[in-house]
């Protein structure tokens, strides 16, 4: 993964840009899918690329014991800053999904909007293993990640976003390019943050591998996962995704 994504500007710009909404409704489904599809009670959890801390932080809030791994500097530093300030006590690890080490064992662990940057099957397969390992038995996985197959009929080369709130707004402008060959997604960004009166500006090039869910589902099978579900967005109580995803949302469990 590229060290010159999720600088400080980006982490600050990605806890305004993502609505409150957004984080309740997949808190929701995730407390949800917790209750309705582990064999076990679930108190340890683990957030793989937790960033900023914006669902590991609730789920602390609402008595979860959390663990959140990251690669990035930037964003656990934001992560405890938040944690600090809302007194919620909370395990951060600095290292990168695909070669962390933990010692721990946990009941449930998730991976939202992050898996698309393990970019070859021995670096995910290295990942599922170590999951294997750190779930317990009857536990669940959750994977949300996108599905590009299903923008195929919308897919534009440029998108633009624009997000403003009472002191801050939020200029993005996308560029995607598509390496169809190795299955990449190259996703330019070009951000424009006015905040507090002061304006920054910064581009990332995020590459992205484009994973399919027969694909995902036969690793999860391969590492000692069972009983996989799909459900094509984190909303709780939703049914199972049979023909279209707008996203691939996994709910798999540790054997």
């Amino acid at each position: 993964m590229n060290d010159r994504i999720w600088s400080d500007n980006e982490a600050e710009s990605w806890d305004l840009f993502v609505r409150p909404s957004q984080t309740k409704r997949e808190i929701a489904f995730l407390t949800w899918a917790f209750e309705r599809y582990a064999d076990r009670n679930v108190n340890k959890v683990l957030d793989l690329a937790c960033g900023t801390g914006r669902l590991a932080l609730e789920l602390a809030a609402r008595g979860y014991d959390v663990t959140g791994v990251d690669r990035f500097a930037s964003m656990l530093s934001r992560a405890r800053e938040k944690a600090e300030t809302r007194s919620i006590k909370i395990n951060l690890v600095r290292a990168p999904i695909q070669k962390f080490i933990l010692k721990d064992h946990f009941d449930a662990a998730y991976c939202v909007q992050a898996l698309y940057y393990i970019l070859n099957e021995q670096d995910l397969s290295g990942m599922l293993t170590k999951m294997k390992a750190l779930i317990r038995p009857g536990g669940i996985f959750i994977i949300d990640t996108g599905n590009f197959i299903s923008i195929f009929g919308t897919y534009e080369k440029v998108r633009s976003f624009n997000r403003r709130g009472k002191n801050w707004q939020i200029r993005r402008r996308v560029a995607n390019k598509v390496d169809d060959v190795n299955m990449l997604f190259h996703h330019i960004e070009s951000t424009v943050m006015k905040l507090n009166g002061k304006t920054r500006s910064w581009k990332e090039t995020h590459i992205l591998r484009m994973w399919t869910f027969p694909e995902l589902r036969i690793q999860l099978l391969e590492h000692g996962f069972s009983n996989i579900r799909l459900f094509g967005q984190q909303k709780a109580g939703s049914k199972e995704a049979t023909w279209h995803a707008p996203r691939l949302v996994i709910v798999a469990k540790r054997a």
